[in-house]
């Protein structure tokens, strides 16, 4: 685990909201068939597979005087081999254009969501109960793909694409024995609906993939799903957990207390 971050000031708090996703890709650089790159201007994944939400480029820096023939050498990448692609971008992107720029090179904005971030010293013990409800850790690998399963299906993604790779992610991340990150799955009347997971990076947790079946929301059940999470990182040691919150789930964790530092938006870039 990275050193816990600990009284933070804004400015931290929303370095470690966009860098603990930059923690999150290095940990499954190494997943089978995942091609990573890491360099002073960029961070990019491919994963071979034709869903842009599995292959990126995030934490860019890159010179202004560069930036039009690096963004044209990456676009090419992903061109050559038919892929689409998502642009990740935030407060410490360079350059400031880089959002012009990636427009103009034919890219289009699909996400501009709130960083948010929660001081864990606030967090109560958990009394919230409902009828029939219960979350499990997932802790082998037919857990692993109920939790793929429900949150490819939540998240309407393309499961014949995407469910091989999500169970890898969680079996490497979670599932071995020397790794703190957790994933969740929230039963329902003994039936899988909703699931989170946490990852520990850049001194703070990172709650990713709440997701929530259709016919389970507005029950409660999300919050619930996403609370659990927070209490496992308050064990740990943790005092800041962060999202990247969409639409949907805004409200949801307003409620729980998160409040927002910055934005984070997303370019997606498709061929033909």
């Amino acid at each position: 685990m990275s050193d816990i971050l600990k009284n933070p000031t804004t400015s931290e708090l929303i370095y470690a909201i966009e860098h603990n996703t930059y923690e999150w890709v290095k940990a499954i650089k190494n997943l089978e068939n995942i091609e990573y790159e890491e360099k002073d201007e960029f961070i990019k994944y491919y994963s071979g597979i034709p869903f842009p939400m599995v292959n990126g480029v995030l934490n860019t820096n890159i010179p202004s005087g560069a930036a039009e023939k690096i963004i044209n050498e990456i676009v090419s990448f992903f061109e050559e081999r038919k892929i689409p692609f998502v642009w990740y971008t935030g407060p410490s992107s360079h350059p400031h254009n880089l959002k012009e720029l990636l427009l103009n090179s034919k890219f289009i904005s699909v996400a501009n969501d709130p960083g948010m971030a929660y001081n864990l010293n606030n967090l109560t013990k958990n009394t919230m109960s409902i009828p029939n409800l219960k979350i499990v850790e997932v802790e082998n690998i037919e857990l692993a793909k109920i939790w793929a399963d429900v949150c490819i299906t939540a998240a309407e993604w393309p499961k014949e694409l995407v469910f091989d790779v999500m169970v890898n992610i969680v079996v490497s991340t979670c599932l071995n024995v020397n790794s703190p990150h957790k994933a969740f799955i929230a039963y329902y009347n003994s039936i899988p609906v909703a699931t989170s997971y946490v990852f520990f990076g850049a001194g703070v947790a990172g709650i990713y993939n709440v997701c929530t079946l259709e016919e389970a929301r507005n029950k409660g059940i999300g919050t619930a799903i996403s609370v659990e999470p927070l209490h496992q990182a308050k064990e740990f040691g943790y005092e800041v957990a962060i999202l990247q919150s969409s639409e949907m789930g805004l409200n949801v964790y307003k409620n729980i207390g998160f409040k927002e530092y910055c934005k984070l938006e997303a370019f997606m870039w498709s061929p033909g």
